[in-house]
């Protein structure tokens, strides 16, 4: 983990909501890995106070790129940074997906938790260039899907889904699972309903969860992103996760 001041590359608007920026990685690129985050300081003033928690989208080489949803005072001041611009970072925090021996990988993605898996399908498709990969993406209108050409490069097949029905199957992504294959494994990333309605699947798999939480400190010293676990304890998205075992997870 380390803290720099990174310089705004790019910061371009992908729908009505959606922003893609691009900044300087000052090297910590070398050491991130899919499902890691950075904590994000988007203004040198005090208001907002707090950082805020980014998974990362993408990485090359001197460069890092992150997708976000502009939904509050923080993210608002984001997407008017300019290329130029400095901002705030520490990273790499988290812990990361674990790549196993799988042959087929199911990647499912909400809203912007397709950042996360983003950056998992192309570490995959880079080091494990055999490994089958599906990626089942739901969103609620045609409007969030992002840089779909990409997507298809790097995915073997592609299943879609919107809440309106404006492209894709209509409905929430987890009614439109495909068949699991057998020596397989499954990454997800998206709000907590949708992961909610997976763990409550019948599936017989490994099944890994990246869970998206409000957090102040990134470091474990806040404890406001606790997660409960099955056994009635709690672990923290910021130094526990963001990626847990599906199984661990308790969801009432």
């Amino acid at each position: 983990m380390r803290r720099i001041k990174s310089q705004i590359l790019s910061n371009k608007r992908l729908s009505k909501e959606l922003h893609l920026i691009t900044f300087t990685s000052e090297k910590i690129e070398e050491d991130l890995l899919p499902g890691n985050f950075l904590h994000i300081l988007v203004s040198s003033s005090l208001d907002p106070f707090l950082r805020r928690p980014f998974s990362i989208f993408d990485i090359s080489e001197g460069t890092i790129s992150v997708l976000y949803r502009v939904i509050g005072k923080g993210t608002g001041i984001m997407k008017d940074l300019c290329k130029g611009d400095e901002i705030d970072i520490i990273g790499p925090l988290g812990n990361s997906y674990p790549i196993d021996n799988s042959n087929n990988i199911y990647c499912i993605a909400g809203g912007t938790g397709i950042a996360s898996i983003h950056f998992l399908i192309e570490y995959i498709k880079q080091n494990h260039p055999t490994k089958q990969i599906t990626l089942c993406w739901g969103t609620k209108t045609i409007h969030e899907f992002i840089l779909m050409n990409e997507f298809r490069l790097i995915s073997d097949k592609i299943i879609f889904s919107t809440e309106d029905g404006s492209y894709g199957n209509e409905g929430l992504i987890t009614d439109f699972l495909p068949i699991f294959k057998d020596n397989s494994v499954i990454y997800a990333c998206g709000p907590d309903g949708m992961l909610h309605i997976l763990k409550k699947k019948p599936i017989d798999l490994p099944m890994f969860f990246s869970v998206e939480k409000r957090m102040a400190c990134g470091v474990g010293v806040c404890l406001g992103c606790a997660v409960k676990m099955n056994n009635d304890t709690y672990k923290y998205t910021c130094i526990d996760g963001p990626v847990f075992n599906a199984n661990e997870l308790k969801y009432e």
